[in-house]
């Protein structure tokens, strides 16, 4: 709203000294040639900026539609990563019973604490996870407008794009410390993923058609 204000305070601007010059012309103008000259002055001041008033509220009626089409999409997107990595989750944590909307929730509150905890990683996850970061991070600049998610959410799709680099990366090197840095970054990662399904609602990720951990 405010800055449909400031895109047209010119405009107003303009209305209002329209106003003025036809208050002027009413009641203190007698000559008949300068009269019509305020009076056509006075019309265009008027005529020309509600018409870009009315405009500039249809373009802004539109873009919001578009803008909202566009975000739904990559929510839609996101959440197809999103389920297959909590697919993989499920298996490097050894969760034996199904995921369903009634448990997701638990099944992260649970996990957000990793330390003492067996992982159990298979040789392809660090080849998953890279693919996982890369379609992440094409989602997020695919739209040149990047406003059309706020600034947390992005910062929290990158983030999850952030952490699963960094489990592939350790998955695939033999440093001493490797444990302790992919336990951090799962546990990161969760919280990451818990806030997703907190922005994007549960029941938009567990209606995805592609929701099934079988």
């Amino acid at each position: 709203m405010r800055t449909f204000l400031l895109q047209i305070l010119p405009f107003l601007t303009s209305i209002l000294i329209g106003t003025i010059l036809f208050i002027i012309e009413e009641h203190h103008i007698s000559h008949e040639g300068l009269s019509s000259l305020i009076m056509g002055i006075a019309s265009g001041l008027f005529g020309i900026p509600i018409v870009f008033i009315f405009y500039q509220m249809a373009s802004n009626y539109s873009e919001r539609k578009i803008r909202k089409v566009i975000a739904n999409h990559l929510i839609f997107e996101m959440n197809y990563i999103i389920i297959r990595f909590l697919k993989d989750l499920k298996g490097i944590l050894d969760f034996a019973p199904e995921l369903t909307k009634d448990n997701l929730y638990i099944f992260l509150i649970e996990n957000k604490e990793l330390e003492g905890k067996k992982l159990h990683f298979k040789k392809d996850h660090a080849q998953k996870f890279q693919k996982y970061k890369a379609q992440i991070l094409q989602i997020a600049y695919s739209n040149p407008k990047l406003d059309v998610l706020s600034e947390t959410v992005m910062h929290n799709i990158l983030s999850i794009a952030k952490e699963l680099g960094i489990i592939s990366a350790e998955l695939e090197a033999k440093n001493k410390n490797r444990e302790t840095v992919i336990h951090a970054s799962l546990e990161t990662l969760v919280f990451e993923i818990d806030q997703w399904i907190e922005f994007c609602e549960l029941e938009a990720v567990v209606s995805h058609h592609s929701f099934t951990f079988v």
